[in-house]
């Protein structure tokens, strides 16, 4: 090529060419974000709303499944999940890869917003969200043990929240621990009652005696001056003194009929501590498209500004942040990095035994490494644990081609010919092997820039990342390292001591890889056999491994998950929770308890124990949760399950998740679900199995006597509303307090809605001002009903989750379901899985295509190179080899099948095909010189094992960094680590005796090689 000629004879021009490369890269890495995982933006939208004192069936009916049917309509939707509870619907909807999330997301909107006339009046406005993720980033709690939690809580809404909002990429921020304030008004209904005063006339005399216009303007000669009418109340006793009716001048106050206090919103009881002081939690969420660990870093250069403003006696812990988990995953990386530079130097070194040599490939490294910074900004990536994975592959990989440029050239010199002669004459003979293995080890990943999904996206930023690294390597071996060998190398370069020892090592390697070649062409039928039989034997390896979507990582969190006994009330609650933080106490290596506990059925109390960082302890927290199992199963009434979760573990609440949909009832649902978790009881690999269809919510049906309201002239909406404001509350209007608006809430004194009893004092008003008793209208039937009522795809369903036991994946656990639900789920139901399962089973389709449409372009590319369909197969025929010794160094250490694993299973097709490509390309340029097909195949191998030997020693020591990997994330990088040395380990050994024997008897049916212009020398 006229470009390989040009950079040898011009050296400042290859260099020039090559420092531009580096200047490009080092541009684009400060232009780079630094994520833990390739930017996924997820494809949901939100919509929750609230419809105040509605029972969870009435949401459902009046609610729910209005929205549900207006939606159904929308294109692009995968799922609809959703859930109705007392006084609040919510809706998740997941859409198609392929979506369009903003344009969906306005569809939705249309849709639902069209349907608002069909709705009930007093429900408040859909909040939809779209592409909100729902991963807490950081928990911090606020401790004062000399304030109320609810002043606490007003202080963090007044003073903080908007200084943490400053942070760019937050998007969310909730608090719980206590409610936020409310003007509570405590109706008296015998009072109320006794003076003729119905539940309309207090709501219209608040909401008349709070308001506040605008009543014009003075004009003065030479200004003009706003005029307001200020009417707003502004404290309880403001609120107590309104006129609620002047009957001849008896004037009824509010106070008269109410007590009237300032107190919470939300009477339900809820609880946070902290290593057992109460706190207000404050969640951060960040945006879909922000950077977890950039919002990190701003949000605590934030807090240490607030810890600065506290007031005296006021403290801030940070018990939880996800972004310590992902930066020191991230520099766990960037170590194994540099490390792997260093073990691919020394390999290199062990292999020339020259430093002069040496340092030719050893310049390919960092151009190489600088340069794909480039293609990764260029592709719109970040850095992350994916592409940084694929640079610490790539530096095993990047030297590969200057390798065999670097010893075919020398090799020309030791037959004679002048350092620039031979690197003209090598590096042309090299041109056509160095394009083939750069183009085919891209070929592998070119399918997957035609898939979508979360699967194809860690494949695309791995894939096209590492592919863009050995491109520049191809560029770089043909242009600066034939440059630097006709300057840097003479004919004994390697002639060193050292150097000679290893040139005696290679020539008795070569000579006993011709003797055994010879004796392998001799049993070839046995051969056959042995191939087929590490064929089968690696598939049923592979059925055998685990399959998980992720593999287990230690997070630095747990989760303590607790079954509180129906019914219980949140002292109950707390008595577990308490038994359950004593335990965790006993552990040195967890740092904070917080237990989040509420007494409303289907509540997720839990304890989240946060544990020290990683260079503070030795033990992990997989092996922290068996020891915390094991000692809470000795504590009588403690009902509770301790795990680890990992990284994409679905909602985080349970290793294993999955829906059961039906056409009928939630009690055909309860029934389903409780046949099944007694079946899964009986599997080894589960426990804690779990279903949100309990019917342990005691509620009451009350039914109206419609004749005798009619004859009565008493309103049947007037009931409801009577018993929505007095039972449920109701927000009548709003104060401001500091600045900010709360809400203002009617509702029975305590004492009223904890009996049904009670409703025997309260009246309601006819037509005709006469007072109905509500008993004589109502009858009042105690039940137990279901707290929670989801949906899945529009049909009642049920949720089931469970924890995985040790030694069990959640393949093996799928694999249980898909042959056992079918027998227990009746003609009308269907499961769905959710979460971790939902991910792997859609990656095991999506790495199925990559890895069939990988084959098939490789083998194309090939076809083209090689002008022949023969010749491709000779290369590819290693290539379950490779796979058989990856799987099998799986199965030796532990490893499963997952998404990092995969990864390098798909990489092992491009590596080992560089093998089979330097021994067909050097044999066909053999046989266009007129060598005999046996001779030229023996020759090929023998000449070109050096360089293959190299080439996988560099790959090999480039990635043994993963496999000795610790900390964060260090199990991924080990698994991935297993799969390319132990496939290439395997593969090379494979492909130095299948590929020639192969090459013999394929190559008899092959039209001859085209003939080659560069004459061998």
């Amino acid at each position: 090529m006229k470009l390989i000629k040009l950079c040898i004879e011009r050296p400042v021009l290859s260099i020039v060419l090559s420092l531009v490369l580096v200047l490009i890269g080092v541009m684009a890495y400060h232009y780079l974000d630094t994520r833990f995982f390739p930017d996924f933006q997820a494809k949901k939208i939100y919509v929750q709303t609230q419809y105040p004192g509605a029972s969870a069936k009435l949401v459902e009916v009046n609610l729910t499944t209005p929205l549900e049917s207006a939606i159904s309509g929308v294109p692009d939707i995968d799922q609809v999940k959703s859930s109705s509870t007392r006084g609040e619907s919510d809706i998740t909807i997941t859409l198609q890869d392929d979506a369009d999330l903003q344009e969906t997301a306005n569809k939705v909107r249309s849709a639902i917003f069209s349907q608002m006339n069909n709705l009930p009046s007093t429900i408040e406005t859909p909040d939809i969200q779209a592409g909100w993720t729902g991963f807490e980033l950081a928990d911090i709690g606020f401790i004062d043990t000399h304030k109320k939690l609810a002043d606490v809580r007003d202080y963090l809404n007044r003073s903080i929240i908007n200084q943490v909002r400053e942070v760019p990429g937050v998007a969310e921020i909730s608090l719980s621990g206590s409610a936020p304030y409310a003007m509570r008004v405590w109706l008296k209904p015998k009072k109320m009652a006794a003076l003729n005063i119905n539940i309309n006339d207090v709501q219209t005399a608040i909401q008349n005696s709070n308001v506040e216009l605008p009543a014009g303007e003075i004009r003065g000669s030479a200004l003009n001056y706003p005029v307001t009418v200020d009417t707003k109340l502004k404290n309880a006793e403001d609120f107590g003194n309104i006129v609620i009716k002047n009957d001849n001048g008896q004037i009824v106050h509010l106070k008269d009929i109410a007590k009237v206090e300032l107190g919470i919103d939300d009477e339900q009881e809820e609880s946070v501590t902290i290593n057992g002081e109460p706190a207000i939690s404050m969640s951060v969420t960040p945006s879909a498209e922000a950077s977890p660990i950039d919002v990190s870093n701003g949000l605590q250069k934030k807090l240490a500004e607030i810890q600065k403003t506290l007031p005296p006696g006021m403290k801030m812990v940070e018990f939880f942040n996800s972004a310590h988990f992902l930066k020191a995953s991230v520099h766990e990386v960037y170590f194994s990095l540099f490390f792997a530079t260093l073990c691919v130097i020394l390999s290199i070194f062990l292999f020339l035994g020259s430093w002069r040599a040496s340092i030719i490939p050893m310049v390919t490294i960092p151009v190489c490494i600088m340069a794909s910074f480039g293609v990764m900004r260029l592709c719109g990536f970040s850095i992350n644990v994916i592409t940084l994975l694929a640079l610490v592959l790539a530096i095993g990989l990047v030297v590969d081609d200057a390798i065999v440029m670097l010893e075919n050239i020398h090799r020309h010199m030791q037959n004679g010919l002048a350092p620039m002669s031979a690197a003209m004459v090598g590096s042309k003979q090299i041109t056509y092997a160095v394009i083939g293995m750069t183009i085919s080890l891209a070929a592998v990943y070119a399918p997957i820039g035609l898939l979508s999904g979360l699967t194809a996206t860690i494949f695309r930023e791995f894939a096209f990342t590492l592919a863009g690294a050995v491109i520049i390597s191809g560029f770089i071996a043909l242009t600066l390292t034939p440059m630097m060998c006709a300057r840097l190398m003479q004919a004994n370069t390697l002639d060193t001591g050292f150097a000679q020892k290893l040139e005696h090592i290679f020539e008795s390697l070569q000579r006993f890889h011709k003797q055994a070649l010879t004796a392998f062409f001799k049993l070839r039928y046995l051969i056959l056999i042995i191939v087929i039989a590490v064929v089968t034997g690696g598939f049923a390896l592979f059925k055998s491994l685990p399959s998980q979507f992720m593999p287990a990582e230690d997070l630095g969190i747990l989760l303590a998950v607790l079954n509180s006994p129906s019914g219980a009330n949140l002292k109950t609650i707390k008595a577990q929770a308490e038994k359950a933080s004593a335990i965790a106490k006993t552990m040195s290596v967890i740092q904070y308890r917080t237990a989040w506990l509420q007494d409303t059925p289907g509540a997720f109390n839990h304890l989240f124990l946060t544990l020290k960082p990683y260079d503070q302890r030795s033990i992990s927290a997989q092996e922290v949760a068996a020891k915390m199992n094991k000692a809470m199963s000795q504590v009588p009434n403690l009902n509770a399950f301790i795990f680890a979760p990992s990284p994409f573990s679905g909602s985080g609440h349970s290793d294993l998740q999955f829906m059961v949909s039906s056409s009928g009832s939630y009690q055909d649902l309860y029934h389903i679900a409780k046949t099944i978790k007694q079946s899964l009881a009986k599997y080894p690999g589960l426990n804690n199995v779990q279903s949100d269809m309990n019917f342990n919510s005691q509620q009451y049906n009350v039914s109206v006597n419609r004749e005798l309201a009619a004859a009565l002239n008493v309103n049947i909406a007037d009931i409801d509303q009577a018993l929505a404001v007095l039972l449920g509350g109701n927000n009548t209007t709003y104060f401001y307090l500091h600045g900010y608006r709360y809400h203002v809430r009617l509702q029975a004194p305590k004492d009223y809605i904890n009996s049904p009893g009670n409703l025997a004092s309260l009246y309601i008003s006819g037509a005709n001002g006469q007072r109905v008793p509500l008993k004589s209208l109502l009858t009042i039937t105690p039940m137990i009903a279901q707290a929670s009522l989801p949906h899945f795809n529009y049909l009642r369903s049920t949720e089931i989750t469970a924890e995985l036991n040790p030694g069990y994946s959640i393949g093996q656990a799928m694999t249980y379901l898909n042959n056992t639900l079918p027998k227990l789920l009746p003609s009308n139901a269907s499961f769905s899985y959710q979460g971790a399962a939902q991910r792997l089973q859609k990656s095991q389709a999506s790495t199925a295509m990559i890895f069939v449409l990988g084959l098939a372009f490789i083998y194309l590319v090939l076809c083209a190179l090689f002008e022949s369909f023969i010749y491709p197969l000779v290369v590819l025929l290693v290539v379950p080899m490779a796979l058989f010794g990856a799987i099998a160094g799986l199965k030796l250490f532990n490893g499963s099948i997952n998404v990092y694993t995969q990864i390098g299973l798909v990489t092992l097709i491009g590596l080992i095909a560089k093998h089979g490509i330097l021994i067909t390309q050097f044999a066909n340029e053999l046989r266009n010189e007129g060598m005999a097909l046996k001779e030229a195949v023996f020759k090929a191998a023998t000449l070109r094992l050096r360089p293959i030997l190299m080439t996988t020693a560099s790959m090999i020591f480039g990635a043994l960094p993963l496999v000795f990997a610790t900390g964060a994330s260090s199990n991924s990088r080990i698994q991935i680590g297993i799969v390319i040395i132990c496939g290439l380990l395997i593969g090379t050994i494979f492909s130095l005796f299948i590929v020639p024997m192969a090459y013999f008897y394929l190559a008899k049916i092959a039209r001859k090689p085209k003939k080659a212009r560069v004459t061998h020398t």
